[in-house]
């Protein structure tokens, strides 16, 4: 019997078997969104009494807690884990020590991918970015957003690559469904027209992309640990390093002399964001040799 490259997530959805019927796994994801908006909510208005400066967007203050309040989603999905699978939060991530090795693994690699594309991407352009704050100061931030990017980009691979596709792999044995449905989820959330104007469907389709990119890394791994390490080195570089003008921009050393909104520049952008996708992808399975 042949083996397929997909084998590893038959054992990460092994824990998902036993209460894999798709009421759950849709009562699961209501149950989860619900609690994130309700943490969310509460968490914020705490937040912005204690430190009013966090409402204003664009600043440090601001990034950090929303970054950080993204890790609320992966609390709530595990809260719904335990609800309605009777399973431990820890089986989201298969096994966690190999979640962290794979993590380590491909971390290194990226990070020196990223250097090298985006240093091609500052003697290429014709729009060199601009400072956005000194060096001292930023490094003084820096690992406050590198923790915050990370449970931030860590959250959303354990929630759509975790619960969702080992979910769905444990109740359908056809990979383009289980790798298909949750990139689709993933892909929606970045709808947003009102931002990227005729760019928004291109940039869903970029989201799409990443999501099945992510998928077969955790389907080929059996943790999402890869995948975490690929997001979270492609959100730091785009938020810490080189960011678009925006709410997030408060955390980063230079800024894009253009914003989300500048059709012509984001739709001159993509094809190095896709490329970013596919060398984070090539880049990781040289790294897990998967």
């Amino acid at each position: 019997m042949s083996r397929s490259p997909y084998d590893p997530q038959q054992s990460l959805s092994a824990p998902a078997r036993a209460t894999a019927e798709l009421w759950r796994t849709g009562a699961g994801t209501v149950l989860g969104l619900a609690l994130y908006l309700t943490l969310a909510q509460g968490a914020i208005a705490v937040i912005l009494t204690l430190v009013p400066a966090a409402g204003q967007a664009g600043t440090a203050a601001h990034g950090l807690v929303r970054l950080a309040s993204v890790g609320l989603l992966a609390a709530a999905v595990a809260i719904a884990v335990v609800a309605l699978h009777s399973r431990a939060p820890r089986t989201l991530l298969g096994d966690p020590a190999q979640a962290l090795r794979d993590f380590r693994r491909v971390l290194g690699p990226m990070a020196l991918l990223l250097a090298l594309t985006g240093a091609l991407q500052v003697l290429l352009t014709d729009s060199p970015a601009l400072p956005m704050r000194d060096i001292g100061s930023w490094l003084v931030l820096l690992p406050f957003g590198l923790a915050a990017v990370l449970i931030q980009a860590g959250s959303e691979e354990i929630v759509f690559r975790g619960y969702l596709q080992q979910q769905l792999a444990a109740r359908f044995a056809w990979p383009p469904l289980w790798l298909g449905l949750p990139s689709a989820l993933f892909a929606a959330v970045h709808h947003a027209p009102a931002i990227y104007g005729d760019n928004a469907l291109a940039i869903v389709l970029w989201a799409g992309v990443f999501g099945v990119a992510m998928g077969d890394l955790t389907a080929r791994s059996g943790t999402p640990g890869a995948a975490i390490a690929v997001h979270f080195a492609m959100n730091a570089w785009s938020i810490l390093a080189v960011a678009l003008p925006g709410p997030l921009v408060g955390l980063a050393l230079y800024v894009l002399p253009f914003g989300a909104s500048d059709e012509a520049a984001i739709r001159a952008l993509l094809p190095l964001e896709f490329a970013h996708i596919a060398l984070g992808w090539l880049t990781a399975r040289l790294a897990l040799r998967v």
